[in-house]
């Protein structure tokens, strides 16, 4: 006799709860990487915005000096009208200062709650998007106070409407895992870019440098300020300010950086 086979209509109890546990790690996973990728941003955003400050003027007064070095040997002979143009963006960004480990755990649990990729209806996605965005903003300032309101202000649905099966709760956590994995891609992506940019690169000779008790932007500002002395002899040696001609050489100064990062 053939026992009787017996058909699984739906999830038991364990199928669920073990869905829900890797539910609860994705999420946990994915709003450490968000608060990674934020604040390596913010990491790199004050960065940028201390190199603009202490080289990017420098280079520029440079660059001006070197255009005014070409426009006077062009006068001179104008054979010598070929040049490359160099452009150099002077904004200036404003630091705050780095994230507190309170400000962090905040984030944390802010990226845990309000994150749009693990919900499905489109309207509720969409307002967690604009209050996602609000938070990045708040931590990207250091104000914990607004992100704390955001907090108070959402009003988290934790649960599963109630009379729901087991069986569609259990959909609505596969839906939460594809879309919860596929950000945690996306963050992995963003990241490895990121890591990969020039500025990052800038940021780890900077620690190198430092282990050696070198100030890295310090020693190229000097290398930069140097080239601009030797620019401004050219300049008035050319406009007919110095009695003893100096050797001027062919081409506008160029900065060699090498010995600054070595």
């Amino acid at each position: 006799m053939h026992g009787q086979i017996v058909l699984r209509t739906g999830p038991d109890s364990a199928d669920l709860a073990a869905k829900r546990e890797e539910l609860a790690q994705l999420i946990t996973l994915l709003s450490d990487r968000e608060l990674e990728l934020s604040t390596l941003r913010h990491d790199l955003a004050l960065l940028e915005a201390r190199y603009i400050r202490e080289i990017g003027a420098l280079y520029g007064e440079l660059d001006a000096l070197n255009a005014r070095i070409l426009e006077l040997r062009t006068l001179r002979n104008p054979t010598l009208a070929e040049q490359e143009d160099q452009c150099s963006d002077q904004s200036h960004g404003c630091g705050a200062p780095p994230p507190s480990a309170d400000l962090k755990t905040l984030y944390r649990d802010a990226a845990r709650r309000l994150h749009p990729d693990l919900v499905q209806d489109p309207e509720e996605q969409e307002r967690r998007t604009l209050l996602m965005a609000e938070a990045n903003r708040a931590y990207q300032l250091g104000d914990a106070e607004a992100l704390q309101r955001i907090l108070e202000d959402f009003h988290y649905a934790s649960g599963i409407e109630a009379g729901e099966t087991r069986g569609t709760e259990l959909l609505h956590i596969f839906q939460q895992l594809r879309e919860g994995k596929a950000r945690l891609s996306t963050i992995t992506l963003e990241l490895d870019r990121l890591r990969n940019s020039q500025i990052f690169s800038l940021r780890e000779d900077i620690a190198v440098a430092e282990a050696h008790g070198r100030d890295l932007l310090a020693d190229t500002a000097e290398t930069i300020r140097s080239q601009i002395r030797r620019a401004e002899r050219i300049v008035a040696s050319l406009t007919g300010k110095y009695s003893d001609e100096i050797p001027l050489p062919d081409t506008p100064v160029d900065l060699d950086l090498s010995a600054a990062t070595r």
